[in-house]
């Protein structure tokens, strides 16, 4: 396979990650339980014709400064099949999530709930359509009680901050149109409804109702001899939320704006860069004095920028290894309300190794394992700001029969 042909090929799974019904970061392993299962791993490249397997570990530990600690695996179980233009994908897992801090224990133990997709994709267009339908069967632990609520830790030291939702169910079309060997375009549009569901066991009638999500993508896709660039925009535009059946509160419209670039040294070594942009719109709360939803002042939404940067080098067709480096930057003053969780605002520096070993071309394991320092600034709560170190080890294991 010549350079041109391999970057054709590499850029693919990266283009297709923008026509999921959830705007789904490229530069982690897929949720488990949401999303669309297909087309978050086709970046991977771990789901083939016919049937696939994909089985997965991710472990998460870190500790803090002032005497915070805690640690989360998640074992996902993924099976795909693809078939000419129809795709199906079904996966759960399960979450061990446990935080040892001082005064804050808590540990859940439980499976995910779980995450059906299914798409078609109409090829005999002259600008071919994809439509999606992704459900989210909502069997995992969405109400915790007492001490297990202290196991929902933070997004940037763990994957997990849910361990179930509501009944979910997204819709989505997109359209994609090459205007020559080089120049992809792609567009898509897409609608999420939320379920209810009860998020603190300990107090009746607080069902919570995430307001639904309307998302666009816009996607360009350029490749050269030795070199492809992808660029593209999600824009969302969430719901009202409502507890106990009253307006709650409404996130305001975000945009993410997403940069790849893939260089290849030679037909056996690469290197690329993802770059994404996000900013968002102040939110609105209800007001205490009218009683309606009402914007806030001073937009707690902090424009968030993350870096990843990886070089891998094969050789003997079979053995990948990667060399990664990342960094976060969020300048916020938010809160989360479904999760209890203050974010006054935040940088995270991480560096990791990846191995992947390819049995044959229907199997291959891949292990990755990263190290990373995050600092938070000061709050209320903490009074100064607050140093995190952390550590995160990947497994992967896939087979396509």
């Amino acid at each position: 396979m010549n350079k041109n042909k391999k970057l054709w090929a590499l850029g693919v799974g990266a283009y297709l990650i923008s026509f999921n019904a959830h705007a789904v970061d490229a530069s982690a392993a897929p949720t488990p339980g949401t999303g669309n299962i297909i087309q978050a791993f086709a970046d991977q490249q771990l789901i083939k014709d016919k049937l696939s397997v994909v089985v997965e570990h991710n472990y998460f530990d870190w500790k803090s400064d002032q005497g915070g600690s805690g640690r989360q695996s998640i074992t996902p179980l993924t099976l795909a099949y693809r078939h000419e233009s129809f795709d199906f994908g079904l996966r759960r897992a399960y979450i061990d999530s446990v935080n040892t801090t001082p005064n804050r224990q808590g540990n859940v133990g439980a499976w995910s709930d779980t995450s059906l997709s299914a798409a078609y994709t109409f090829k005999e267009l002259p600008w071919p359509v994809r439509v999606n339908i992704d459900y989210n069967l909502p069997n995992g632990k969405a109400s915790l009680a007492g001490t297990q609520k202290n196991a929902i830790m933070d997004g940037s030291l763990v994957q997990q901050t849910r361990f179930g939702e509501g009944e979910n169910i997204a819709v989505g079309v997109g359209v994609t149109h090459a205007f020559s060997e080089q120049d992809i375009f792609g567009g898509g549009l897409s609608f999420l409804k939320r379920g209810q569901f009860s998020p603190n066991a300990d107090i009746a009638n607080t069902e919570l109702d995430s307001g639904d999500d309307t998302t666009a993508t816009l996607q360009w896709q350029h490749n050269a001899q030795t070199w492809m660039a992808i660029g593209g925009l999600i824009y969302t535009q969430a719901g009202v939320t409502k507890r106990g059946g009253l307006d709650y509160y409404k996130k305001g419209d975000r945009i993410d704006t997403n940069l790849t670039g893939i260089y290849a040294f030679s037909n056996t070594q690469k290197i690329q860069a993802n770059l994404r942009y996000s900013t968002q719109r102040p939110d609105l709360y209800v007001s205490s004095i009218t009683g309606m939803l009402q914007q806030e002042s001073a937009n707690s939404n902090g424009d968030s920028t993350y870096l990843n940067l990886d070089w891998s080098k094969t050789w003997q067709e079979k053995h990948t290894l990667h060399v990664t480096a990342d960094y976060l930057e969020i300048n916020a003053n938010s809160y989360d309300q479904v999760n209890d969780l203050y974010n006054a605002g935040r940088n995270k520096v991480g560096v990791g190794l990846g191995y992947d070993y390819a049995f044959t071309q229907k199997s291959r394991v891949s292990v990755a394992a990263k190290t990373y320092e995050m600092k938070d600034k000061s709050t209320p709560a903490t009074l100064r700001d607050t140093k995190y170190t952390g550590n995160n080890v990947y497994v992967n294991f896939s087979h396509s029969f």
